[in-house]
């Protein structure tokens, strides 16, 4: 794969947009809550993800848990007060489950 030029990505602006696309669910779908209805999920060590150019190997492989994402990110921002950047990364596997969900419905309602 070609060597492309870096993004600089704003976190002010990743915020908003977070901000707008959850808001539109709200609004346009009715949609305030997800339920959980799968937990684990495969889980790529970091230092593969975005090497296109290593082979993957099953070794790099391994089980996460959205229940464990959930009940980790919510304890440290909601309760203890203590974000931390590694919530992030378990955010991105709720981001996607919510997002691939959302979809779905909507493709189920026709649209």
């Amino acid at each position: 794969m070609p060597q492309e030029e870096p993004v600089v990505i704003a976190l002010d602006e990743l915020q908003s947009v977070l901000e707008r696309i959850l808001e539109h669910i709200k609004v346009t779908r009715g949609v305030s809550c997800i339920t959980l209805d799968a937990n684990y999920y495969w889980n790529m060590r970091y230092e593969n993800t975005f090497n296109m150019s290593k082979s993957i190997d099953v070794s790099d492989i391994n089980v996460g848990s959205l229940y464990d994402d959930w009940e980790t990110v919510r304890r440290f921002v909601l309760i203890e007060n203590q974000p931390l950047s590694v919530n992030l990364a378990m955010i991105s596997a709720l981001l996607r489950y919510v997002g691939e969900t959302i979809a779905d419905l909507t493709s189920a309602e026709g649209g």
